[in-house]
């Protein structure tokens, strides 16, 4: 009998490899997007309990993994590391159910000395956000999957890989986190910042412009099987935009009730615009809930200067919080790209956006003298 075969050693690498392409099933769903994110515990590297509040206020990349020794695992958890460091506000746990001294050992192995793990060895945060592999030799690990969390605990992206084979988007975790759209808090640019800018149609001072350009957007009415946090959402939403149209109006509730479609219209604020997107600005806590990361909205009313609506449809690419605004309260400012725009829908905005140029460079030649 040849003995020779007991003393062959198996990488890491090799095992894994033999597993990468094993068809996972979870225990459930990831937390769904516009959500609030379940509450954890969880072990960091000195044994110490880890919680949501641990991390309050600031965005939160969940990076869940079966183990940190799976070399697809540790490929994305080096480039959201590498990454993470330029986002502003965030920060990136990575969550296994390695021991914390594993943990440890991996960070000092690869000098991901700023990476900050978690262990879930006595915590039931595979079965709390549905990650728990149910099925095969991995039952019990979780599968691999990212959640993005916003500074108020709300999902604002998932991703989750059915397969240990499969690559998840690092990129498109990134380019939600980092600002696509112009928030300059510049007071007035002078001409040849604007005219640099004129082949983007990108503008950032709109609040000099009187009267306000802003944006409409529509809600959908809650239908039969909605859920009851949707159907909260809308009526908080619509009892706020009730109030508003009877201190704009001053007319009595009844007239204000007959007219019929504008109770459930958002009216934002305009920040910036482009003839690809647009951002805005949300002063109304009630509004936050429709306004997350990947939600569509189709034939939205932009408003701008004294011109008539143009009729777009976009999709929300950033929501951010800021500070205090004018007179403080709830802020926010939400980002968009435009989707299935046409070509006379791009003129007319660009035609928009050079008419607000030629407003700032005469104001600014007011206030110069030149």
């Amino acid at each position: 009998m040849n003995n020779s075969l007991s003393s062959i050693s198996i990488s890491s690498a090799d095992y894994w490899n033999e597993k990468l392409h094993f068809t996972m099933q979870t225990n459930g769903s990831l937390p769904a997007v516009g959500s609030r994110v379940p509450d954890f515990c969880l072990t960091n590297n000195e044994l110490d309990n880890v919680t949501l509040a641990t991390y309050r206020g600031k965005r939160k990349i969940l990076n869940i993994l079966p183990s940190l020794d799976v070399p697809m695992c540790m490929t994305l958890t080096r480039k959201l590391n590498h990454e993470q460091l330029s986002l502003e506000n965030t920060v990136l746990l990575t969550i296994s159910a390695d021991l914390p001294f594993a943990q440890r050992q991996f960070c000092t192995i690869t000098g991901l000395h700023d990476m900050v793990t978690l262990s879930t060895f006595r915590s039931t945060f595979g079965i709390d956000y549905g990650v728990q592999i149910v099925n095969g030799a991995l039952t019990g690990l979780m599968a691999q999957a990212i959640v993005v969390v916003d500074e108020q605990n709300n999902v604002i992206h998932t991703q989750i890989a059915t397969e240990l084979s499969d690559e998840l988007d690092c990129e498109s975790i990134i380019t939600l986190l980092k600002p696509s759209v112009s928030i300059s808090n510049d007071i007035l640019n002078t001409p040849a910042q604007l005219n640099n800018r004129r082949e983007s149609f990108r503008i950032n001072t709109l609040t000099l412009i009187s009267p306000p350009c802003y944006c409409k957007i529509e809600l959908a009415a809650p239908k039969e099987d909605a859920t009851a946090t949707y159907k909260r959402a809308y009526a908080l939403a619509t009892d706020t935009i009730y109030e508003k149209l009877k201190r704009q109006r001053k007319n009595t509730a009844n007239l204000i009730v007959e007219d019929v479609g504008t109770t459930n219209i958002m009216q934002l604020n305009l920040r910036d615009i482009s003839s690809s997107g647009c951002s805005m600005f949300n002063h109304d806590e009630e509004f936050s809930y429709f306004l997350v990361p990947n939600a569509i909205y189709k034939d939205c009313s932009i408003h701008v200067l004294d011109y008539d609506e143009v009729k777009v449809s976009f999709r929300i690419v950033l929501k951010h919080r800021i500070g205090n605004y004018n007179l403080g309260g709830f802020n926010e400012i939400i980002g968009v790209e435009f989707i299935n725009m046409t070509q006379a829908i791009e003129s007319t905005i660009s035609y928009y956006v050079r008419e607000i140029e030629r407003q700032q460079i005469s104001l600014f030649n007011e206030e110069t003298g030149t």
